[in-house]
């Protein structure tokens, strides 16, 4: 364990280190979420996929990772603390991993609904949606 400080300053515990590795495809996707520190991604082996990000400034972005560099796709991205992040495959599946030094804690994670984002970033609303997963009670 290592002592960290939050972005509001309040000191934690975390591991040092955390990875995964993850399986996505078909209609599935990772929905539009936010970290309080960085988070290293590594694609392995599947489909390309598509990273979608809208960093704290507000401007977004879509980063495709996968095999074809020569086509513009990237092997590795390192996402920036507070960015919020969807990631949705191309194909039937898609192996990534992710890493997080400070490793990863649920105290550190947050999922905005579909509607606060649209509330804050109307001009992204086709994306936001697509990264996003309606409410149900």
């Amino acid at each position: 364990m290592v002592t960290v400080k939050k972005s509001l300053g309040v000191e934690v515990e975390r591991p040092k280190a955390t990875s995964i590795l993850y399986l996505v495809g078909g209609d599935d996707f990772s929905a539009l979420h936010r970290l309080e520190f960085n988070e290293f991604y590594h694609f392995s082996v599947g489909a390309s996929v598509e990273i979608f990000l809208i960093h704290s400034s507000g401007k977004s972005e879509t980063v495709f990772l996968g095999p074809k560099v020569d086509k513009g796709e990237k092997l590795q991205l390192m996402i920036p603390a507070g960015t919020l992040q969807g990631v949705r495959s191309l194909g039937d599946w898609s192996l990534m991993g992710t890493a997080m030094c400070p490793g990863f804690d649920f105290d550190d994670f947050q999922m905005p609904t579909r509607e606060e984002l649209i509330m804050k970033y109307p001009d992204l609303k086709a994306d936001i949606t697509r990264f996003t997963r309606p409410m149900t009670f």
